[in-house]
């Protein structure tokens, strides 16, 4: 055996998803690309600290165990400083189930299609679509208010026309009656020129 040979190296082992692996937008926005805002998630949750947030046992379900942590080492850095609160409506529009633990400081978020191992099912995860009867309230709502702010501004320019014309029929009323008496005083000076009238 040739004894200068070096040693057989090691298989690499096979390498985790990255966070870095996700090609995002130049925008960056998750509103237009839903699906990856669950792999980041994933990707957070892997990456972070067993005391900070974990699978649970079963893998079916994950759990934030410090939420001050939480923010610090994962919003902060994985999803753009938000808050915890704001982390958990976002799963909420996703569809995922929170539940609080009893020690009150812990929360478990559960989604039937994310799971632990279950990477290639994360693109089917979208957020809910909001109900055709909450969307139409809402635009009616802002109709509404739309409506309301226009004939306020209607209201407005009709008095600003009103006290225009007002102002413009003053000052023609005041520049007839500066001409008037620029007329009498032109006929009294006249009088005045021509004196009183001489007997023969």
């Amino acid at each position: 055996m040739d004894r200068s040979a070096p040693p057989l190296a090691r298989a690499a082992p096979a390498p985790r998803k990255s966070i870095d692996s996700i090609e995002v937008s130049a925008t960056g926005s998750w509103s237009k690309h839903p699906q990856l805002y669950m792999q980041r998630v994933y990707c957070a949750l892997e990456s972070s600290r067993k005391c900070v947030a974990t699978w649970t046992c079963n893998g079916t379900a994950f759990a934030v165990l410090d939420i001050p942590a939480f923010e610090e080492e994962i919003l902060t850095v994985y999803f753009k400083g938000i808050r915890f609160h704001s982390f958990a409506r976002i799963l909420n529009g996703y569809g995922f189930k929170r539940a609080k633990r009893k020690d009150g400081t812990a929360y478990d978020f559960q989604h039937p299609q994310f799971r632990r191992g279950n990477w290639k099912n994360l693109p089917r995860l979208a957020p809910k679509r909001k109900p055709v009867e909450e969307v139409m309230e809402k635009r009616v709502e802002d109709l509404t208010i739309l409506c309301g702010e226009l004939q306020k501004n209607l209201k407005e320019m009709r008095n600003e026309i009103g006290r225009l014309l007002q102002e413009e029929e003053e000052e023609e009323e005041h520049e007839e009656r500066q001409r008037q008496a620029a007329l009498r005083d032109a006929d009294n000076n006249q009088n005045d020129d021509k004196g009183p009238a001489t007997s023969p």
